[in-house]
């Protein structure tokens, strides 16, 4: 069952929530109405995290406390809520204190409507499922079936964890199949390759290929860096549909990718993209050797470029669920890495690598809020994968490359 909002959670607004009453939006596995906050007492916290793991241990979705529903679960009113903001704290600290594994993702905001405030709890789909309840010796598992909640038996929490166990072999496998294809595709050429997935939607289809906003955005994308290490085809690339979602690029260039699973994926081409590898010359044991040299500028910039464009389309299509991503070298060997920028006088010479291929193995990513920072995440890899500490030019006090 779909969520009732198509849309990031921070970009809910007063309108969304109306339309859930205007259009009689019926309670449902995804939702769940409250007219009041639970009571502060012990019934009420365990009746709290009842409500809340019953929606994590299904498929995820909304609690909106500030709705009167009526005796079939259909919105009737708006009913003001008091204290919003200490019950929004009341309900982070106790879903931290009381719920075993740690339930990541949850998110709460405050509306208000008509000068009334009301809360809205989005309830992630738990990727570490079956959550457990463990408050004052509580130690339960619930589930939501539509309007309703209920104990798990052990039949379903034995299934939640292997659907838990099988979503992690999907994604693998999907990952894995599409690196397969990916070296068939470009033989011994060597590429820089990107690719991110959502936990969740790895066999659905989210993206509407013919969406003429997900098109623009995926050729002419706004949200990348300005330093020519992005992805902005314009005029001279090409857009297409394919078999797997649509296409935008040069051919044996730069091209992305934007699968129907929202699945993404970019690529540049290390023999045709210049500036991402420069010809030079190296003194070593007494003799000048021309190598290939990995500009640090380009291996740190595309990633950034990648996953800015990410958290847009993230954004765009409403994804909540955290995402898996890698990055990979391929046909590299004897190429070289510096520790810094010439600019910065290493005093180190380049080291090459001595293997066909460098793959940053497949790594959750639960936050795209900075994804400077995400970038940093791969491309630190990257420069421990030839030796050194980490990759240059990241500026700590604002947490993003400096170009």
């Amino acid at each position: 069952m779909p969520l009732p909002f198509n849309k990031n959670f921070n970009e809910i607004n007063e309108r969304d929530v109306r339309s859930l009453i205007d259009h009689i939006v019926r309670e449902n596995q995804n939702l769940e109405y409250k007219s009041e906050f639970w009571k502060h007492n012990d019934e009420g916290t365990r009746e709290m995290l009842k409500d809340i793991t019953s929606i994590a241990n299904a498929y995820g979705g909304y609690i909106i406390v500030g709705i009167n529903e009526d005796k079939d679960g259909l919105p009737v009113e708006i009913t003001e809520v008091n204290n919003t903001e200490k019950e929004r704290d009341r309900i982070i600290s106790s879903c931290l204190a009381n719920i075993s594994p740690r339930l990541v993702g949850i998110k709460l905001k405050v509306i208000s409507i008509d000068s009334k405030n009301i809360l809205i709890i989005f309830v992630p789909r738990g990727i570490r499922s079956p959550y457990m309840i463990t408050y004052k010796g509580l130690y339960q598992f619930w589930i939501r079936h539509d309007r309703q909640k209920s104990r798990m038996s052990v039949d379903e929490i034995r299934d939640v964890i292997l659907k838990t166990e099988n979503l992690y072999a999907d994604i693998k496998k999907f990952v894995n199949e599409r690196k397969r294809e990916i070296l068939e595709e470009i033989g011994e050429k060597p590429y820089y390759v990107m690719g991110a997935v959502p936990l969740m939607t790895v066999k659905q289809e989210v993206v509407d290929v013919l969406n003429p906003n997900i098109r623009d955005m995926l050729k002419s994308p706004a949200e990348q860096i300005d330093d020519g290490f992005n992805f902005n085809h314009g005029s001279n690339g090409k857009l297409h549909c394919t078999l797997y979602g649509i296409w935008s690029g040069m051919e044996d260039y730069e091209s992305t990718e934007l699968f129907r699973n929202s699945y993404f994926e970019a690529r540049v081409s290390l023999s045709s993209v210049r500036s991402v590898v420069v010809n030079d010359r190296i003194k070593r044991d007494g003799k000048e050797l021309d190598i290939l040299k990995f500009n640090p500028y380009a291996i740190i910039g595309y990633p950034t470029s990648f996953y800015h464009i990410l958290m847009a389309f993230k954004e765009y299509l409403g994804l909540e669920e955290p995402y898996v991503g890698f990055v990979s070298l391929y046909n590299i060997k004897g190429f070289c890495l510096e520790e810094y920028p010439e600019e910065c006088h290493s005093s180190f010479a380049p080291k090459s690598w001595n293997k066909q291929h460098l793959e940053i193995p497949l790594s959750r990513i639960p936050d795209l809020s900075n994804p400077s920072k995400v970038a940093k995440f791969f491309t630190d890899r990257i420069w421990q994968a030839f030796g050194w500490n980490h990759a240059p030019l990241w500026d700590e006090e604002e947490q993003k490359f400096k170009y």
